[in-house]
């Protein structure tokens, strides 16, 4: 009976204080750029670039190797799927980036390796969550 109790009281501390994780999976699409625009962001070197698209609706902390890089609200336009982006810029790419997104009100978090073979990662919002790893760029309307 003290076990069952105690596994219940860690429980409920740790739903209580602590941040729930969220099921995201993760797409990589092998694709080459195919227009003007993704011939320019290609054409940056050392540079990932990160934008957030459906699914954003809450104050966000992001960080990038424990430094802060955002701290603010996002939200979704829907008439074009974008809520904001950045980027992340390194020397090498066998550097290792780990990029956080913190959900202030949701309470959950996102941790991801960055694989900085790509230029592009879309995160979206979906059911689960939608990391896609592309060297493509949408255009935006």
């Amino acid at each position: 009976m003290k076990l069952l109790c105690l596994i219940l009281c860690a429980f409920t501390f740790q739903k209580g204080i602590a941040q729930d994780s969220v099921h995201v999976k993760r797409e990589f699409w092998n694709n080459k750029s195919e227009s003007r625009a993704d011939s320019i962001w290609n054409s940056v070197q050392n540079t990932i670039f990160i934008s957030f698209d459906e699914g954003f609706d809450d104050s966000l902390n992001i960080t990038v190797n424990d430094k802060v890089v955002f701290n603010g609200y996002l939200k979704t336009n829907y008439s074009i799927g974008y809520a904001g982006g950045l980027g992340i810029n390194f020397n090498d790419s066998s550097e290792v980036k780990i990029l956080k997104l913190h959900f202030v009100n949701a309470n959950f978090y996102i941790r991801e390796k960055v694989n900085l073979s790509y230029k592009s990662l879309q995160i979206r919002g979906l059911n689960p969550w939608l990391l896609i790893y592309t060297n493509q760029f949408p255009m935006r309307e």
